[in-house]
This record gives structure tokens, sequence and C-alpha cells, in this order.
């Protein structure tokens, strides 16, 4: 809680890759708990996704969701578990072959992990 880390906003295409022809705003959200963050994140063209920083302000899940109305596109982040203190040991989970939900494929909220490559962004959409 109170400890500032990234949220990335990704815009793929129907078998999951980056669309990196993409360019343009998505307006974020908190679906569910409390957290201080932009709530426009900017595309750029080449890329597919983009990023933001976000601070929990509550222990509890955090599931933020993202659109662009223009192009109709939609999408919800998995959900982040915070803490009052950091736990001594963490509890990871993936989807290891990167097989997103229907409903994700065309945005994804996904937080942490950075990138810069098409494998980093395999990797990020395994959420490992």
């Amino acid at each position: 809680m109170g400890e500032t880390t990234i949220l990335h906003v990704a815009v793929v295409d129907e078998f999951a890759n980056p669309a990196t022809s993409f360019e343009g705003r998505v307006e974020l959200a908190a679906e569910s708990g409390e957290a201080e963050f932009e709530k426009t994140v900017r595309l750029s063209a080449g890329r597919g996704w983009g990023e933001v920083t976000f601070t929990p302000k509550s222990a509890g899940l955090i599931r933020f969701k993202a659109w662009e109305s223009r192009r109709s596109l939609e999408g919800r982040s998995n959900p982040v578990e915070v803490f009052e203190n950091r736990p001594e040991q963490s509890l990871y989970w993936g989807d290891i072959h990167s097989q997103l939900n229907s409903a994700l494929r065309t945005l994804l909220v996904i937080p942490r992990m950075p990138t810069n490559t098409h494998a980093e962004f395999r990797v990020l959409t395994s959420m490992l």
C-alpha cells in the first residue's frame, strides 16, 4: 500500500499480438479498489502498449478498466492484491501460454513489468 508501481495498457489483435498500428488515448478507471493514477494513457504507433504509474491507497483488491470509445475497445485488468505491509513472500500467477480471455483480445490492462520488445511483450501478457 502506498508503493508506486507501473500499469501497462496494451492493444492487441485477434491473435494477441501487439496492435502496433494503434495510436491514440485510452481512458482508465478503477473498477474496484482505491488508487491514484493518470486517467488516460497515450499509445504511440509502432509499439502497441503504453504505461502509467499507480499508487494503491488502501489494502484489498484493485481492478482497472480501460476503454477507447472511438473504436469501441474495452478491457479490464486482472485483480491486483494490495497489502498494508509487503509480505515476506509473494505468490505469482500467470497465463504461461498467453491464452487470454477473448474479452481481452482487443484491450488489456496489465500491472507491472516494463517491456521493450515483442518477446518481452509475450512475457508481459503471460503475467509472469
